[in-house]
Order: structure tokens, then sequence, then C-alpha cells
């Protein structure tokens, strides 16, 4: 049994003036082109579960082309690979009210899809004897008192949460963080977080997949690192990281303008 996990692709996200021959921003364009690698590789790999663990748009409202361009890409990997996928949100594409409704919702009617934002919520999928436990960004308050006991009559058992676990430090800023021991509770096959832009193992099982390009306010932070996604096999338990080809970002050294 073999998972793609993916990891923030913050699709819709903008920076700089540049605009590709066709107007659109290149920065946009570069993230969305890594987007479509992703997919790509995922298809050749032919995996039985794949997943985004949050923050598939980079706002809330993302803009129309987004929407679109990403509704093609995601049918055109549906064409390729049949294997379900599950999305949950994460903090930059989940409305701040539970009744604003939310755009995850539209992906839904692509056949083998499932989405989930509101709400902590446990997903069953027998003919894969798996159960898919999903926390979104809205619920991780909730995560010292949710139910997430695994199914005891199913052989995989994988946890999906987007937020900061532990005080890891470049979760600094987060409100709520989860409890480290939360991951410990149970044993999980598989955890797949979202949240973090860097590839980091937080757990026996438990990784961060990292960003598939260089989508925050701190890009600086993320240039030794390489973009990408996990590939896990959920029997022998072994990671695979699958490097992605990005723009490459260059931290220059500090200038004294002394």
């Amino acid at each position: 049994m073999k998972l793609v996990h993916i990891g923030d692709t913050h699709l819709g996200f903008r920076a700089y003036n540049k605009t590709t021959d066709y107007g659109v921003n290149m920065r946009q364009a570069d993230v969305y082109h890594s987007f479509r690698r992703v997919l790509d590789k995922t298809a050749e790999i032919n995996p039985d579960i794949v997943i985004i663990a949050g923050d598939m748009f980079h706002s809330v409202r993302p803009d129309n082309f987004t929407v679109y361009t990403t509704f093609n890409a995601l049918n055109d990997f549906r064409k390729k690979c049949a294997a379900p996928m599950f999305i949950i949100g994460g903090n930059h594409d989940t409305p701040k009210t539970s009744d604003a409704g939310c755009i995850l919702d539209l992906y839904r009617v692509i056949p083998n899809i499932r989405v989930v934002h509101s709400e902590s919520k446990s997903l069953d999928v027998p003919e894969l004897d798996l159960r898919v436990y999903c926390m979104p960004y809205r619920t991780i308050k909730d995560a010292g008192t949710a139910d997430f006991t695994p199914e005891s009559e199913r052989k995989y058992n994988v946890f999906i949460l987007h937020g900061t676990v532990g005080d890891m430090k470049r979760g600094m800023h987060d409100i709520y963080k989860v409890d480290p021991e939360i991951l410990d509770r149970f044993e999980w096959d598989y955890i797949a977080l979202g949240h973090i832009h860097i590839c980091e193992q937080v757990g026996e099982r438990a990784w961060y997949s990292v960003s598939t390009d260089y989508a925050s306010t701190s890009v600086w932070e993320e240039a030794s690192h390489p973009k990408g996604f996990i590939e896990y096999d959920l029997e022998e338990h072994k990671m695979t990281f699958h490097k992605i080809e990005t723009r490459k970002v260059i931290d220059m050294p500090v200038i004294d303008a002394a």
C-alpha cells in the first residue's frame, strides 16, 4: 500500500511584478507549474491514495484563473491515476467563519476526491481496508479532546493534520499548537502533516511533506531546502522524498553598508 503526501501547494500565490507573455504573474505561474509536475510524477508512481495536507490555495478567495486551472489539473490527473484523493483545509484556504463556504468544496465533483475543511472527520475506504482521519486547520484547537481512535477492523489507519506540532520554531506565531503526544497516542500507519514548508520528521511515522514551491513570506529560510513531495510505503514504513525542479531561490550574503 503506497500513499503520496503532498504539502502546501499555495496555488494562486503572487509576488513581485513580473508577468508571463499571457499576462499571468510569473510567480503564480511558477507555483502552478510546480503543482503540475508533482501531479505528473504522482501519476507515474500510481499510489493507492493521495493526500493534499492543507493550503492547496494561497487565499480563501483565489482568482478565477487559479480556480479554473486547478480544476483542469486535478481533472487531468484523475484520467491518469484513479487513487482516492483526500484534501483538507489549511489556514490559508479556510474561511474564518464556518458559514462562509469554502472553495475547496468545488473539487468534490471530480470523481474520488474527498474534501474536509470545517470539522474533524473520519473517512472510511473499505475497498482499501483503510480509514483516514482528517483534522483541518480550523479544528486543531480541539485536538486535545477529539476522539480519533483508529478503527480496529481496518488494516491501515492514516492521520492528516494541518497545523503546528509542539513548539516548532517555524510555527511560533500560531495561536493553537498540537500536542506531540497526540501523534504517539495511537499506532498510526502514517501521519501526513501540512503547514511547515520544509520536509521534517516529527514522529516515528509523522512527516511534514514540504511545500511544492517557494510560496511564503520567508522564502530565504527555505532556499537551501528542495521542494517536492513524499511517497510512503505503509507495509514497509519506508519514506521516499521526490524532488521537483522549481525556479531557483538565491539567498544573497549580507552586505555591510557601513
